[in-house]
């Protein structure tokens, strides 16, 4: 389905299964970051993010989207200033973005990509409705992007928005690299 839909090959060792991509959220918070580290998120953003990272003890950092000429935008010397200065360990991302339906172009994924990669971030991707897309965008999965960033990248995938199967719960989270997978697993086993 990825490889023919979106242009990206996934090796059968990077999808791990998991109950659900909220499940998976909260389990990835806990994976890959410790009590009262910093996690960003972009908002407004979908509610269970918040949820993951305060259930888990973590802190908060919120980076508003800008509203410019009705489209949301990021500001990326302020979003890289926030990682900064908050110390971020990880940042959970919408692509396209939930609520504001918006749809990342390549450029701006790898902007981000190079901040999180810079600055050691560990990137968790939601990509739920990237079969939704209004004529005149384009999707561009993180997974396209330079193989670098697959480094810091945990994509996050379900069939449920697309074939309207979301309250069987299916997900995987697609984990290229090897010690973010293990961890990953780690937490799903303890959960």
């Amino acid at each position: 389905w990825m490889k023919r839909r979106h242009d990206f090959h996934v090796e059968k060792d990077w999808i791990v299964p998991t109950p659900g991509v909220v499940t998976a959220f909260h389990l990835a918070v806990e994976a890959y970051t410790k009590k009262e580290e910093s996690v960003l998120v972009l908002t407004p953003v979908y509610y269970p993010f918040y949820r993951a990272i305060k259930n888990n003890g973590r802190r908060m950092v919120r980076m508003p989207l800008d509203l410019k000429d009705n489209q949301y935008t990021l500001d990326y010397k302020a979003f890289e200033t926030k990682i900064i200065e908050e110390n971020v360990k990880m940042m959970i991302f919408c692509n396209p973005h939930n609520p504001v339906g918006r749809v990342w172009t390549r450029e701006e994924l790898e902007r981000v990509a190079e901040i999180c990669l810079k600055y050691n971030v560990t990137w968790m991707v939601d990509e739920m409705h990237c079969d939704f897309i209004f004529p005149g965008h384009t999707f561009t999965s993180c997974m396209n992007l330079d193989e670098k960033y697959r480094q810091i990248l945990a994509l996050y995938s379900s069939p449920g928005k697309t074939f309207n199967v979301a309250g069987l719960q299916p997900a995987n989270i697609i984990i290229p690299n090897e010690e973010l997978r293990k961890k990953y697993q780690w937490a799903n086993t303890q959960a």
